[in-house]
């Protein structure tokens, strides 16, 4: 094997061990990130109001927070100037209720 050819091989080498060790450096790096500009936590005496005495929530998907969940049921937000339709509710219920709004949807809604 002449020079240029080893340089080559020792070359091809380096970048594989180090692309291998990028990704295996990548792997361990990884934060579980989740985002919602737009949900409404509950409290259970608003279940209630909402859905029904007693009326539990359904879990339509869990969320990296642990025990917490996407439910399936959705309300409206009406605000003075709009209204949402749609908005997801975030389970387990809460010991109070609130609303967590982007600030366009809080300008949609007339909160300011």
């Amino acid at each position: 094997m002449i020079e240029s050819e080893l340089k080559e091989k020792i070359e091809q080498i380096i970048k594989e061990s180090l692309t291998e060790k990028r990704k295996s450096i990548n792997k361990e790096k990884i934060i579980p990130l989740e985002a919602s500009g737009r949900h409404v936590h509950l409290s259970q005496a608003d279940v209630d109001a909402l859905f029904g005495e007693g009326y539990k929530l359904t879990p339509k998907r869990e969320l990296s927070q642990p025990g917490q969940f996407l439910a399936e049921e959705k309300v409206k937000l009406i605000g003075k100037k709009g209204v949402i339709e749609k908005a997801a509710v975030l389970g387990p219920a809460r010991s109070h209720s609130q609303v967590e709004l982007s600030k366009t949807d809080s300008i949609k809604l007339g909160i300011n």
